[in-house]
C-alpha cells in the first residue's frame, strides 16, 4: 500500500503537469470543462469509494486523474472552480490538510477503541473538529517553523530530541519483543478470551506439491473404514475440529486440502495473491480418484466470489466431477459474518459494562445478505449435496449470532471460528456425515 511501486505512478502524474508548466493547451471554456470533469472524479471516488473498494489499483486512476486535470486546467489562468478553490478559508485548510491527515487517524483509533467501530454522528464531528485544532497547532508551531528556518530550537537540541525519540522507539519495541505486547494494556477481564482465541488447530497451507504427492495432512481415524476430504479455504481449516471430532467418532479418515483464499471450485481464477496454484483444484479432483474418496466436504466464504462470472460455471463444474464418481457432497454455507472485529467489540464492551451476551450480528441480517448464495445453492446443488447451514448452532435464543457464549468466544475474527465456535458444530456435522456414511455403504453394497 505505502511502497513505490504501487505509488509511483502517481507522483509521475505530479511530475507531469509541472513539467508542462503554464502551456495553453485549451481555449478558456474548455479549462472550464475540464476543471467541472476533475472535480466530479474527485467527488465521485469521495462518495462512492468505502471499505471494500480495492485500493490502490485501478480504482486510484479516478481521483488521480481528477486531481490532475483539476490542476493542470487551473494552471494557465483560474476557472470558476479554481477561484472558488482559492477562496481563503479552503486555501488555510488546504495549508493544513496534511497536519490534519496525521492527528485524524489517532483520535479515530482511540475513540473507536472506547465507544466501537460504529461512531455516532456527534462522536464523528468531534473527531473532525479534533483533528482539524489539532493539525492547525502542529502545522503552526512545529511545521512553519522547520520550513522557515525560525524555529527556536537550536541544532543541538534538535539532534538530541532525536536521538532520544530513536531511543525510545527501540526500546518500546524491545519490551513489545520480549513480553509478547502490552498485556497489561488489554481491558482487564478480556485476556482469557483473546487467549482463547488464539488457538489454532488443522492451520494448513497445502501447496500444490502436497497434493500430487498425495501427502495430505490427516484428521480423524487413520485407521477408518471411510475415506472423507475436507476441502476449501482458510474457513475449511476453521471448522476441522468439528469434523476432526466427529470422523474419529464414526471411524473415517480424514483429508486436508485446504488453502486460504481458494474456493473448492474447479478452473476458478482467484483474484487474490494469497491463492493456491491455478491448478490445485484440478488436482484435487485428482486425488479424490486415485485415493478412493467416499465423501467430500466443501467449505468457502461463498459470498465473497459468488458475483464473479465464472463462478456459478466453476460451482457447477466441480459438483459435475464429484458426482460423476457418486461422491456424496456436503456443502457448508457461509459462516455468519460479524461486523466488527470481535477481538476489539469484546474489549470495548467489557469497558463499557456491555453484557457480551449482546454481541454480534441478528441472524435475520445473516439471512438477509446470504438470499442470494443459498437460493443459487438451493436450485442447483442436486441430490448428491447435502447443504448445511451452521448459523442456527451459534445463534442463542434471541436469535443473535454470538460471538461469545457460554463464556468462550466463538469468532476469532470477522468470519472465521475459534475451535470452540467450531466445536458447537459437531451435531450438524454428526448428523451429516452418519447420512453421507449410509449412503456410501449402500452403494458399496
Amino acid at each position: 500500500f505505502f511502497l513505490l511501486p504501487s505509488r509511483c505512478w502517481e507522483l509521475l502524474a505530479g511530475g507531469l503537469i509541472w513539467f508542462l508548466g503554464h502551456r495553453r493547451w485549451q481555449p478558456d471554456w474548455m479549462n472550464e470543462g475540464l476543471a467541472a470533469g476533475g472535480l466530479g472524479f474527485i467527488l465521485t471516488a469521495a462518495w462512492w469509494y468505502d471499505s471494500d473498494t480495492r485500493f490502490p489499483g485501478a480504482t486510484a486512476l479516478l481521483p488521480v486523474i481528477g486531481t490532475a486535470v483539476l490542476i493542470a486546467s487551473n494552471s494557465p489562468r483560474l476557472t470558476l472552480i479554481g477561484r472558488g478553490l482559492a477562496w481563503g478559508p479552503c486555501r488555510g485548510l488546504g495549508l493544513i490538510s496534511y497536519s490534519i491527515y496525521l492527528w485524524h487517524w489517532p483520535i479515530l483509533v482511540f475513540l473507536k477503541y472506547r465507544y466501537g467501530e460504529e461512531l455516532d454522528l456527534p462522536t464523528r464531528l468531534t473527531a473532525l473538529g479534533g483533528s482539524i485544532l489539532c493539525g492547525f497547532v502542529s502545522w503552526r508551531l512545529i511545521e512553519v517553523p522547520l520550513r522557515a528556518g525560525t524555529s527556536p530550537i537550536t541544532l543541538p537540541v534538535k539532534w538530541a530530541l532525536l536521538a532520544s525519540s530513536v531511543a525510545a522507539g527501540i526500546g518500546l519495541a524491545a519490551v513489545a519483543t520480549q513480553f509478547d505486547g502490552y498485556p497489561a494494556a488489554i481491558t482487564p477481564g478480556a485476556l482469557p478470551l483473546l487467549e482463547a482465541m488464539e488457538q489454532g488447530n488443522f492451520r494448513h497451507e497445502v501447496s500444490l506439491e502436497e497434493v500430487q504427492s498425495g501427502d495430505l495432512p490427516m484428521f480423524g481415524d487413520p485407521e477408518g473404514n471411510y475415506r472423507c476430504l475436507v476441502w476449501g479455504d482458510s474457513h475449511a481449516m476453521a471448522v476441522l475440529p468439528a469434523i476432526d471430532s466427529v470422523c474419529d467418532r464414526l471411524h473415517i479418515r480424514g483429508y486436508q486440502a485446504t488453502h486460504s483464499a481458494t474456493l473448492p471450485l474447479i478452473d476458478f481464477d482467484h483474484d487474490s495473491r494469497m491463492a493456491a496454484h491455478p491448478e490445485f483444484n484440478r488436482s484435487v479432483i485428482d486425488f479424490v480418484t486415485e485415493h478412493d474418496i467416499d465423501i467430500v466436504v466443501l467449505v468457502g466464504y461463498w459470498s465473497r466470489e459468488a458475483e464473479r462470472k465464472d463462478f456459478r460455471g466453476c460451482f457447477m463444474e466441480t459438483l459435475r466431477e464429484l458426482d460423476d464418481r457418486d461422491i456424496p457432497i456436503l456443502l457448508l454455507t457461509n459462516i455468519p459474518d460479524q461486523r466488527a472485529d470481535p477481538r476489539q467489540t469484546i474489549c470495548t464492551a467489557i469497558l463499557r459494562g456491555t453484557p457480551l451476551e449482546q454481541l454480534g450480528i441478528l441472524s435475520h441480517d445473516h439471512d438477509q445478505e446470504q438470499v442470494e448464495i443459498n437460493r443459487f445453492f438451493a436450485e442447483n446443488a442436486g441430490d448428491q449435496v447435502q447443504i448445511l447451514d451452521p448459523a442456527p448452532y451459534l445463534t442463542d435464543a434471541a436469535g443473535r449470532c454470538r460471538i461469545v457464549m457460554d463464556g468462550q468466544p466463538l469468532y476469532w475474527d470477522n468470519d472465521h471460528l475459534t475451535v470452540a465456535g467450531a466445536l458447537r458444530l459437531e451435531p450438524l456435522f454428526d448428523r451429516a456425515l452418519t447420512k453421507a456414511v449410509e449412503q456410501t455403504a449402500a452403494v458399496r453394497d
